[in-house]
């Protein structure tokens, strides 16, 4: 001990102490110092548990160095044998963390970690009046069993955890299996491993649900939540699981899980499955992803950019927009039947697979795979895209479809409803085979499509003053099959038609310039055919009714003509040759400059006020003269045998010559139009022949 004079303190092995203390003072303050330096490490270091009391956590001879946890502490529970600490009544002073890495730590009452509890092994079970205040992270082989109350975030990166009380926090999934029976009251993240909702799961109805990376989001209970959204990993189960929208722009659903929303977003190549539902109520936007299950609901949906792929099916009820710059590729059978499709980007058909719709309506194209079918089935349809491919259309009752690209499409157009064809190419190189059908040709259109008739009821449309032209051949597929020529427009046929059964002409005009394999020509009221040279059969049977009309471009022969009064034949400067074995009769008019040939064993009567100026020939059968007009009073005879001339009421004709005979059952006047002829027939009957004009009648 040393001492410098003046100075309040002395020197003793080098500690300072007051100067006038005693020597017990001294070794007071040293014992101090010395017991400072040695309890400050340990109350730095981890409490560890031993058990070697009991099973109570707050007893002090339960934890190495016989002392309780102290308050901020950090504990640590890795004994898996021996008394297993229990946390009862009463909680604990709070402390820093928990580390538990083997055994079971059971909280029955309120444990407070500042910085959470780690579970990387052994078991931490929460009974039901128990509370982790802090966060809880379960890893490793850790297990966490919670009955009670979690207030902070839980975290799973492995092991498993069961929840069948409260997480008031966040819960994140990120590896293990964590089974939820319980309330979740927050937002909800796996992104690796599993969560599974079990019977009893209450998710808040606003928590949002992230489902990404390699995480499973299993789903064996009905639940609400919020925003529903995945990036990746998987959405499966079999229970439904309602949000108020799904995002889904990775991953994929699985097994035979239903999530019904109010919208739905798709893209980047994610996964509706097989086996899968979607139902939503609001929009559904679908941008590069895949529907392999079901897409239902009232919302209407969107193909955005990118290609969507369809092997499931889209039944929704608010109809399908291919925007421009999208694509819709479905392999077959995917799309509802009353579903109405606008396009403006590309409607793909692959694998041969096909397709049916209300309708489709918009400018984007349309590809057909080979063998694959899109039928179109109700209402209004307006494709103005272009239709390629190898497959082909079917048009089905009930529906009004307007082709008007420049459709490519080689597998034809099954009709049983209405084509409206405003494009020359409209049809595509296919026939149109028609099953009791309207084809309605737009102002303008040369279709070269060909059409087979396979049905009774085919009616050829053109509206209007509107003209077109059918280039393609008309044929059919068995038997007589008809066709019907409608509205006020002008339809021409300008190639060699090989269908046999009638064409009836109902409205406008039907021209002619190819031919008709007909051999029943009807022509209505208000309606013209007109034909072209061989337009038609020898043997055709031509029928004009109410005001009807026949039109020669071209001398023509027919099997025979019969019209009503009102009806009318317009020879032009051509002759008709008309007659077989059957009794036909024209009450008619026959105008123009032309001439009327009778052939054929029947009888042919003219009752008409005729004013045609052209030659009448008998050659065969009877024609009889019927009403005083029949014939101009200019108009010349001739009666070749075996033919017979008729003359049936009083007439005037220019001139009578020939070797066949004339039966007079009324005058006739003969001799017009001065000119001489010589006549060799005999004449018989009641009535009497006069000679007329300044020519000689031999």
């Amino acid at each position: 001990m040393s001492n410098t004079v003046g100075s309040p303190f002395v020197t003793v092995d080098k500690f300072l102490v007051p100067s006038g203390r005693s020597m017990t003072m001294l070794l007071t303050t040293t014992a101090l110092a010395l017991g400072l330096a040695i309890i400050a490490p340990q109350m730095l270091q981890a409490q560890a548990w031993d058990g070697s009391q009991n099973t109570n956590f707050t007893v002090g001879q339960n934890w190495v160095g016989d002392a309780a946890p102290a308050a901020n502490g950090d504990v640590v529970l890795d004994i898996a044998g021996g008394n297993q600490p229990t946390l009862g009544g009463g909680g604990t002073t709070p402390v820093n963390t928990v580390a538990v890495s083997a055994g079971t730590l059971t909280i029955n009452s309120d444990l407070t970690a500042t910085n959470g509890v780690a579970v990387t092994g052994g078991t931490v079970t929460v009974g039901l009046g128990g509370s982790i205040i802090g966060a809880t992270v379960i890893s490793g082989t850790g297990a966490l069993v919670q009955n009670g109350t979690l207030t902070g975030n839980v975290t799973t990166n492995g092991g498993t955890g069961t929840n069948s009380g409260t997480i008031d926090g966040e819960l994140a999934v990120t590896g293990g299996i964590f089974t939820n029976s319980g309330v979740i009251a927050n937002v909800v993240n796996v992104s690796g491993g599993e969560l599974v909702l079990a019977a009893g799961t209450d998710i808040g109805d606003l928590a949002t649900v992230t489902v990404s990376g390699a995480g499973t989001l299993t789903v064996n209970v009905a639940e609400s939540v919020g925003p529903l959204i995945q990036t990746g990993g998987t959405i499966g189960g079999s229970a439904v699981l309602t949000a108020t929208d799904f995002d889904q722009s990775g991953g994929a659903t699985s097994d035979t899980v239903t999530v019904s929303t109010t919208t739905f977003d798709q893209s980047n190549g994610a996964t509706i499955a097989a086996g899968t539902t979607v139902t939503a109520s609001g929009l559904q936007t679908l941008q590069g992803g895949t529907i392999a299950g079901t897409l239902n609901g009232t919302g209407a949906v969107t193909v955005n950019t990118d290609t969507t792929t369809l092997s499931g099916t889209i039944s929704n009820t608010s109809g399908i927009t291919i925007v421009s710059g999208g694509t819709l590729s479905t392999n077959g059978g995917g799309l509802a039947a009353t579903l109405a499709l606008t396009n403006g980007g590309t409607l793909t058909l692959t694998g041969g697979g096909d397709e049916s719709v209300a309708s489709i309506a918009g400018a984007g194209a349309v590809s057909l795979s080979g063998g694959s079918v899109l039928t179109l089935n109700t209402g209004a349809s307006n494709v103005s895209g272009v239709v390629s491919g190898l497959g082909g259309l079917e048009i089905a009752t009930g529906s009004t479809t307007t082709l008007s690209g420049t459709n490519t499409f080689i597998g034809g157009i099954n009709l049983s409803g209405k084509v409206i064809l405003a494009n020359n190419a409209a049809a595509g190189t296919g026939p149109i085979t028609t099953n009791g059908s309207v084809i309605n040709y737009a102002n303008g259109i040369d279709s070269a499509a060909g059409i087979v008739v396979n049905s009774t009821t085919t009616q050829l449309e053109v509206l209007t003053t509107d003209a077109a032209t059918q280039s393609g051949v008309i044929s059919e597929s068995s038997g007589g099959r008809p066709i019907e020529k409608i509205g006020s427009g002008t339809l021409t046929l300008s190639a060699a038609n090989t269908y046999t059964g009638a064409t009836t002409v109902t409205g406008g005009t039907l021209v002619v310039t190819g031919s008709v394999a007909s051999t029943a020509i009807n022509v209505n009221n208000a309606s013209t055919i007109s034909v072209d040279g061989t337009a038609l059969v020898d043997t055709a049977a031509v029928v004009l009714s109410g005001t009807g009309n026949l039109t020669l471009t071209g001398n023509e022969i027919i099997g025979s003509l019969a019209g009503v009064a009102g009806t009318s034949v317009t020879l032009g400067a051509n002759t008709l040759t008309t007659g077989n074995g059957t009794n036909t009769a024209m009450a008619g008019i026959i105008d123009g400059t032309g001439g009327l040939t009778k052939q054929g064993a029947g009888t042919f009567t003219l009752s008409g006020a005729n004013t045609y100026t052209g030659t009448t020939t008998v050659n065969a059968g009877t024609l009889a003269l019927s009403g005083g007009s029949a014939i101009a009073n200019t108009g010349a005879v001739v009666v070749t045998s075996p033919g017979i001339l008729q003359v049936d009421a009083v007439e005037t004709i220019g001139s009578l010559a020939g070797s066949g005979s004339t039966v007079l059952n009324a005058a006739i006047f003969t001799g017009g139009n001065d000119d001489t002829t010589t006549y060799s027939g005999v004449i018989s009957g009641t009535g009497i022949l006069n000679k007329l004009g300044t020519g000689t009648m031999t």
